[in-house]
């Protein structure tokens, strides 16, 4: 910097007062006083670039997969690193580096790296893959545009459900003895379980919202101090019903859009909504609807990704600032006032900003990534990098991150990425064995013992080209007392010939079956030969 400056005819005092650099530094450097000698600071660092780039890489696409590292796991890589390829070092190679090293790898690059709570995901929403990202905002762009909704943002609404039940805390700063270590708070305990039906506009406009009590209606009157339009229902759970969703969207929704169409809505597939009357219902009121993939909602629904999140801790903050919390239980009656409160302190932008950060208004097909790539076309000569899979890691033989030029050559067996889900391959394994269902000695001992076993039986137990849940299968689920169902898993018991899908039995006998599968001298025996012994 300070040779440009000096390149563009400023003078030396003003470059040194515009970078801070002594004016006699400054002088002797630009004289080339010091040419030809290493006028670096500081000692050498630890890992050069390369090995900086790759971490940095491989921090980045393993949160993207869904596999964020923490502190800790970064302080083991790095140590693997050093130990793996020596070099001197300032760091203690028996205990590896100190936390004041990373904490300083992170401000090196905090344009690039941050420091963040990680929020637990559920496995099938995990297994959301780009595929259906891409498939979704196929329609959504093909929708806007036979729709010519592409500048109407009043026209976009999203609507979904979301519960209240007393698991709120509140997001504010609280003040706490300087010898504390924690900061506790008590939770704000909610009477019962409260469904809010709501629906927002891309415009940043929120609809008057419907509450589902669990029970019955609040004792008095739940509507004062709210506005008219609100609707209130009850059922014996609290949660949405078929009937009450029609009611909501002819009541509440028609009413609040008015007669300007065309109206796009977008919704989750529940099955309250996917239902065949509120679909034509929807036909009749020319109302598009256009529905987000299953498990997708977390990623693509505005109201999950934002409004929601805003709402609780709006209701949390207000609750406890009126001393809801502790022993002192928020009441029904009370809850629809905090409700009216809370929406009104979330403002429009917030509302726009939820689709904008899904990518529906203004539409970005890439404004969302799925953690699991697209799956391969069956027919596509491309070639994933991480296909040729090991059986026993779940790794790929060869690290995809060094084709990818994600990470270096040097580190491929250090930085490697996480194995490749193969549930599939396990439990077709796993139904494998028990259809073949090979004698164990204990029910040859059995089969010497008595002689009622029909050959019938047998020829079951030993089919040698087993299926998963054939058709021709003899053989009855003892829990179900169906056969047939293709998409079952079968499991025999080892001790006498009974069958049952894997998928009808308890979730306790299910373990006994994992454990039989891990552990071979483990055999599976089924309640009614447990209750014979």
């Amino acid at each position: 910097m300070a040779v440009s400056l000096r390149n563009q005819g400023l003078s030396y005092r003003r470059i040194s007062d515009e970078t801070g650099i002594p004016l006699a530094t400054l002088h002797d450097h630009l004289q080339g006083k010091y040419k030809g000698y290493d006028t670096s600071f500081g000692r050498e660092k630890t890992l050069t670039d390369e090995e900086e780039d790759s971490l940095i890489n491989y921090l980045h696409y393993m949160a993207g997969r869904g596999f964020p590292l923490s502190r800790q796991n970064l302080k083991v890589l790095v140590f693997e690193i050093l130990k793996r390829r020596p070099r001197p070092t300032a760091i203690n190679l028996d205990k590896g580096p100190s936390d004041r090293f990373i904490t300083n790898f992170l401000k090196r690059h905090n344009n690039l790296l941050s420091l963040r709570q990680s929020h637990s995901l559920e496995s099938c929403r995990a297994e959301v893959h780009q595929g259906q990202i891409d498939h979704f905002y196929g329609l959504l762009k093909s929708m806007l545009e036979s729709l010519e909704l592409q500048h109407s943002p009043d026209s976009i609404y999203n609507m979904d459900e979301s519960g209240f039940s007393g698991r709120l805390v509140s997001s504010k700063r609280v003040i706490m003895p300087k010898a504390s270590r924690h900061a506790y708070q008590s939770q704000v305990s909610l009477s019962g379980h409260t469904t809010v039906v709501q629906a927002i506009s891309a415009s940043g406009r929120a609809l008057p919202p419907m509450l589902i009590f669990s029970g019955c209606m609040p004792r008095g009157d739940p509507q004062a101090g709210i506005p008219n339009n609100w609707m209130m229902r009850c059922t014996e759970s609290g949660f949405i019903n078929t009937e009450i969703f029609i009611e909501w969207f002819t009541e509440l929704f028609l009413p609040s859009v008015g007669h300007k169409r065309p109206v796009l809505l977008l919704l989750d597939n529940l099955s309250s909504h996917w239902n065949p009357n509120f679909i034509d219902l929807a036909k009749e009121n020319n109302i598009d609807l256009l529905f987000f993939p299953s498990h997708a909602s977390h990623l693509l629904q505005p109201l999950d990704v934002v409004y929601f999140h805003l709402l609780k801790q709006k209701v949390a903050d207000l609750a406890v600032s009126l001393g809801y919390l502790g022993c002192k239980t928020l009441p029904r009656l009370t809850f629809p006032k905090l409700l009216h409160q809370a929406m009104n302190q979330i403002t429009g932008s917030s509302i726009s900003s939820s689709f904008l950060d899904t990518g529906i208004y203004p539409f970005n097909n890439k404004a969302v990534k799925a953690l699991q790539p697209a799956p391969k076309a069956k027919n596509s000569e491309v070639s994933l990098p991480s296909d040729d899979v090991c059986t026993e890691c779940g790794h790929s033989k060869e690290n995809s991150l060094v084709k990818l030029g994600l990470v270096s050559k040097e580190l491929a067996n250090i930085l490697v990425e996480p194995p490749v889900p193969q549930k599939k391959e396990r439990s077709k394994k796993r139904t494998h064995e028990f259809a073949e269902a090979v004698p164990s000695k204990s029910q040859e001992k059995k089969q010497t013992k008595k002689q009622k076993k029909t050959e019938t039986a047998h020829q079951t137990e030993v089919h040698e080209e087993p299926e998963i849940a054939d058709q021709s299968m003899d053989a009855l689920c003892e829990v179900c007392m169906s056969s047939g169902l293709s998409w079952y898993f079968w499991v025999g018991c080892d001790t006498c010939t009974r069958w049952f899908h894997y998928e009808c039995l308890p979730s306790s006998v299910q373990t006994d079956v994992d454990i039989s599968l891990v552990v071979p001298e483990k055999m599976f025996i089924c309640n009614v030969c447990k209750a014979e012994e």
